[in-house]
């Protein structure tokens, strides 16, 4: 049994925008775990008391918006990048240097999808604000289970223009992927609001 590591989060709230962005994520790399969210303190070896700090961001308004990348020898990540003061005081991270939040999009191995993913998402610039409603515990190590077992196809039948099957993303050729991606980032246009 791995130890867990808890870190704490700001989640993308459920709605619109947290249906298309999750469902990038899963559409990128079907092993994604977590639903859109900040990372924003830890890792701790065990939970802690964020009442605080949910105090603190509760009714914030976060900017997500302007894709980034991490690559380095074995990393290959997309991201968008994240704007709020409440963000930069809490922050806590000691494992990851500098200060850098983002909503991943895509964490995997294929450094090529990651390059194509990022050229597609550039000019179509996701971007999108929420209010913050607290921080929420991510648990890794023996948490959550991946993220495809809360998918519902017909969630995204309507951008798509037809449900989408995990066993259809799972055997989708890279540049099919690609596609519904593109599809689904066009509907996270400038300014709109997660509700």
């Amino acid at each position: 049994m791995m130890p867990i590591r808890v870190f704490y989060s700001l989640y993308v709230p459920p709605g619109r925008v947290r249906t298309l962005f999750d469902a990038i994520r899963l559409i990128g790399n079907h092993a994604a775990k977590h639903p859109a969210h900040i990372t924003v303190r830890g890792p701790y070896p065990d939970y802690q008391d964020p009442r605080r700090w949910s105090v603190a961001v509760q009714g914030q308004k976060i900017r997500v918006g302007g894709v980034g990348t991490f690559f380095g020898p074995n990393q290959s990540t997309v991201l968008l990048k994240v704007e709020s003061p409440i963000i930069e005081s809490l922050w806590h991270k000691p494992d990851y240097s500098g200060y850098n939040p983002h909503v991943t999009i895509y964490d995997g191995d294929s450094r090529p999808f990651a390059e194509a993913l990022r050229d597609i998402l550039e000019p179509l610039d996701p971007t999108f604000t929420f209010q913050a409603t607290g921080m929420e515990p991510l648990v890794s190590g023996n948490g959550r289970p991946p993220l495809r077992h809360f998918f519902d196809p017909e969630s995204v039948a309507s951008f798509l223009g037809q449900p989408v099957s995990l066993a259809e993303i799972d055997t989708a050729d890279e540049s099919t992927r690609l596609s519904w991606i593109a599809a689904l980032a066009e509907q996270l246009t400038p300014h709109v609001c997660a509700r």
